[in-house]
């Protein structure tokens, strides 16, 4: 079993798509090499899913965000996160990743 989520976790690290976890606190605590880039996450890093959200829409890259209000927004969608049904995240903008 040991063997194969070593595998899984190989896999992770070689595929395009983002793949990342957190943990009941919101914080990171994997991501893959895909998500690490899409994001501007450093290799040793573990930000709370709020400061990573912050600090890359105040740089202009990552998730494209596109509201009068961030903190506002941030706020919204922190109730909503970790919850089924309507609580799933929706795009803000038509470019979910980077500014271009």
């Amino acid at each position: 079993m040991a063997k194969d989520i070593r595998r899984i976790f190989e896999l992770f690290e070689t595929s395009p798509v983002l793949v990342a976890a957190y943990d009941e606190f919101d914080r990171l605590r994997y991501a893959n090499e895909a998500f690490r880039s899409a994001y501007f996450i450093e290799p040793d890093e573990m930000p709370l899913w709020p400061d990573l959200m912050r600090r890359n829409f105040h740089a202009r890259r990552g998730t494209v965000i596109c509201v009068a209000d961030f903190e506002e927004w941030l706020r919204s969608t922190q109730s909503r996160r970790g919850n089924s049904g309507t609580g799933h995240l929706k795009p803000i903008c038509s470019t979910d990743v980077g500014f271009g």
